[in-house]
């Protein structure tokens, strides 16, 4: 919680030498991991997940918690926008034992300021715990706890090194969450303050909804990269998708890379082809001809697909194995979904790390 005086030189010398020499590594995204191995966040930084009410950022920033949950890591999570009750209800539903979710999990509910004394307290205990994650839900919601004016850019980056940076001193992964404005043009920013992208030393994601969650539903959001200090995904470039199978209990949930139509099998693919595949991928199966077209003719990749097109589509993505006819008939319409195989690798559709 104390800090160096920060205007004190460094010494770069070890940091060189442990960079040339391999005894340091070099800051790599490894928390929030996809089946694929690769991370979304870094650890020791501060990263951010934003997007419009009812994206589901909360449940990516969830699922990362029960991932270090699974491995007997601690995490803490800061809400601000909801109560215990529902942090439990969620555990609950995604399967996570009583007993593994009160040994990892430290879950902070504040309704008051923190004081000199009540924030050196605060992270102290923090540190102590060393948590592997710290998810802050939401740090607009803090900030105002805080009297922290949004749009007033000293207060923004003020609030940002006094109360989140040291978050991060911890050596934990520290995810915000924040929000997007509805008139905003520029969408791969969080509301408000450029400030707050500018304190983002990590990676930070928009989350948009592919396919409607709920309870009782099967729904999809997808992360595109806002930011990437460490250079590991471009700006722009989509990273993950989440998936969760809410008809189950427990929850079903999978954090997979997208399905890349731009290189491999698909790259030589006629771009109809390589976007009919990416209506499976946002629909629920089973879907008919006219359910991708209406998918198409709004994703914002194209003009629409004709039938005709479509179904040929769908019979070529057959033979590749992507797709598969699972019932219908010519007169009512054939009803394809997304094959077994269908992804990059054998695993990519695999169930996320157990969560206990």
């Amino acid at each position: 919680w104390s800090q160096r005086l920060t205007w004190e030189p460094i010494d770069l010398g070890p940091i060189w030498d442990g960079l040339t020499e391999g005894t340091v590594e070099r800051p790599r995204p490894t928390i929030g991991v996809r089946t694929d191995g690769h991370g979304l966040f870094y650890p020791g930084r501060v990263n951010a997940i934003f997007g419009r009410y009812g994206s589901a950022k909360s449940y990516i920033a969830g699922v990362t918690a029960i991932q270090e949950i699974g491995l007997g890591m601690k995490v803490w999570w800061i809400d601000l926008e909801d109560n215990p009750y529902g942090m439990v209800e969620r555990l609950i539903d995604f399967g996570v034992e009583k007993a593994v979710a009160l040994k990892c999990l430290r879950y902070v509910n504040p309704s008051s300021k923190l004081t000199p004394k009540s924030a050196r307290e605060f992270y102290d205990a923090v540190a102590e715990d060393e948590p592997s994650l710290i998810v802050v839900d939401s740090a607009g919601e803090w900030g105002g706890l805080q009297g922290v004016k949004a749009n007033i850019d000293e207060e923004i980056a003020q609030f940002g090194k006094a109360y989140i940076a040291p978050l991060a001193r911890t050596g934990a992964a520290v995810v915000t969450i924040d929000h997007v404005g509805h008139e905003q043009k520029d969408p791969l920013r969080a509301a408000g303050s450029f400030r707050k992208m500018a304190a983002i030393n990590g990676a930070a994601y928009l989350v948009e909804m592919v396919r409607e969650m709920g309870r009782g539903r099967s729904g999809m959001t997808k992360l595109t990269c806002a930011k990437d200090r460490g250079g590991h995904y471009a700006r722009g470039q989509v990273v993950a998708e989440l998936t969760i199978d809410a008809t189950t209990s427990p929850y079903i949930w999978t954090l997979t890379p997208p399905v890349d139509t731009q290189h491999g099998p698909l790259a030589d693919e006629p771009p109809y082809v390589r976007r009919t595949l990416s209506a499976l991928e946002a629909l629920a199966p089973p879907v008919k001809v006219r359910e991708v077209g209406d998918y198409l003719a709004h994703d914002g990749e194209g003009k629409p697909l004709k039938a005709r097109t479509i179904q040929k589509a769908l019979e070529r993505l057959e033979e590749l194995g992507y797709a598969v006819n699972v019932g219908g008939s010519a007169a009512l319409g054939y009803e394809w979904a997304l094959s077994a195989n269908s992804a990059n690798e054998p695993d990519t559709h695999q169930e996320g790390p157990d969560p206990i």
